[in-house]
């Protein structure tokens, strides 16, 4: 039997980051870290080398990410200076931490931080969110302050009211809190093997649902890297939670190399009706990018939705996915082969 990807011990995290955001927090949650900042906001505010690192960390583009303030007497950026990617951060609010994520980079930069969130006011002086991090996309989680600081075991409570930074004995305790599907889907993407999860994903299949959630968080990190996003068959746009990350290619009718040609292989879908029909065959794409309707569609709802929203329509960036073209194809020639019988 083949080694589970997660049989061995993940990298503990350095620190523990703990990032207060109540109610006072919801609008800058929502700009930056659940609608993932894009690269034509960030990149001309950092450096070469961190926009490298971003790029590297982040493929798509788009970054979940936060900052601080130096603090009234510069105590934040004594706490900010000890962190490193790897960490663990958690969010905190009413008395409960809802997010986990893994530091990536960490950054200086009042422009960037000007340019995403309001300054904070200290007295008579308003502050900039200068010290920044990013980090992967953030799992939900639901952890009671009292289990932290029954897991941290520190000497005293841990301080939950402002940013703050603890030492890795600490991080390695809390991040025990974490289940093994909540550890999996905040590792940084670059530091998963993605070659290896297909390949022991193939080899136990009967033991693939950790691995399964891994896969899939990685192609929809490639695919659906924000908030909203748009359907690649029927060209609309929507929330995200509507959109599923496919393969083009019948995942099980694809090669190793096929599996991990990625972005090419997949696509997005959205679950009003494009993703089933694809699915099943019902509709294909034509040589030239046209959305075709199979002579197998026959029931009428699904025809109705046939004729609103593709009759007439192209795969959406056909031109520029050319890489694609052959698993449509492929898609295409599978399903005709199956009506023919």
């Amino acid at each position: 039997m083949a080694t589970d990807l997660l049989d061995e011990p993940p990298t503990a995290p350095r620190h523990l980051v703990l990032q207060p955001a109540g109610d006072d927090a919801r609008e800058n949650l929502r700009r930056t870290v659940f609608t993932p900042v894009h690269r034509s906001v960030w990149a001309d505010h950092l450096s070469e080398q961190d926009q490298s690192v971003l790029e590297r960390e982040h493929p798509s583009g788009s970054v979940p990410m936060w900052g601080t303030t130096v603090g009234a007497r510069g105590q934040m950026r004594m706490k900010w200076d000890r962190m490193a990617p790897g960490d663990l951060v958690l969010f905190l609010a009413r008395n409960h931490a809802f997010l986990a994520a893994t530091v990536t980079h960490k950054w200086s930069s009042a422009p960037l931080a000007d340019a995403l969130w309001a300054r904070k006011q200290s007295g008579d002086r308003f502050l900039p969110w200068e010290l920044m991090f990013s980090f992967t996309r953030p799992a939900p989680i639901r952890i009671s302050y009292g289990e932290l600081t029954s897991a941290a075991r520190a000497e005293r409570p841990l301080g939950t009211r402002e940013f703050n930074v603890y030492p890795s004995p600490i991080g390695e305790r809390v991040a025990d809190l974490l289940d093994v599907d909540q550890r999996a889907l905040i590792q940084p993407r670059t530091s998963i093997d993605f070659d290896d999860i297909v390949r022991k994903f193939d080899a136990v299949d009967a033991e693939a649902t950790t691995r399964r959630r891994l896969e899939q968080a990685y192609l929809r990190d490639l695919v659906l890297p924000a908030a909203r996003g748009r359907c690649d068959l029927c060209s609309r746009e929507m929330d995200s939670m509507f959109l599923v990350a496919a393969h083009i290619k019948k995942r099980s009718s694809c090669s190793f190399e096929e599996k991990t040609d990625l972005p090419a292989i997949a696509m997005a879908a959205c679950r009003f009706g494009c993703d089933e029909l694809f699915e099943r065959g019902l509709i294909c794409v034509g040589t030239t990018g046209s959305i075709l309707r199979s002579a197998a569609m026959t029931d009428a709802t699904a025809t109705a939705y046939w004729r609103e929203h593709l009759s007439g329509k192209k795969v959406w960036r056909w031109e520029e996915r050319s890489a694609s073209h052959r698993y449509f194809a492929a898609h295409r020639e599978l399903h005709r082969r199956q009506s023919n019988g």
